[in-house]
């Protein structure tokens, strides 16, 4: 039970980081928020850095020539599905 519990909070806080590399990137696109500044630069490359291995093999797989990337909803599909899961393996035990 008790790595039922450390998994699910695991992917709570990864679906946390997306969320927050989700709005920041929008930030920056929309230049609200400088890249040019060397904090927000790190800042934006350490939430990159733990997003980026798993957005990787699904923007390989799809066609992002329409300037839309879609794989953080599909990781966060996925991740919200995993939680399900959880959540239903720890109510039958």
């Amino acid at each position: 039970m008790f790595f039922l519990v450390v998994m699910l909070n695991f992917l709570r806080l990864f679906e946390y980081v997306i969320w927050i590399e989700i709005i920041f990137s929008w930030l920056v696109i929309l230049k609200i928020v400088p890249i040019s500044s060397p904090i927000v630069m790190r800042l934006y490359m350490g939430i990159k850095s733990m997003t980026e291995p798993f957005y990787r093999p699904i923007r390989k797989r799809m066609n992002t020539s329409l300037g839309i990337d879609f794989s953080p909803m599909i990781v966060l599909m996925v991740v919200f599905i995993l939680q399900n899961v959880i959540v239903s393996i720890g109510n039958g035990l």
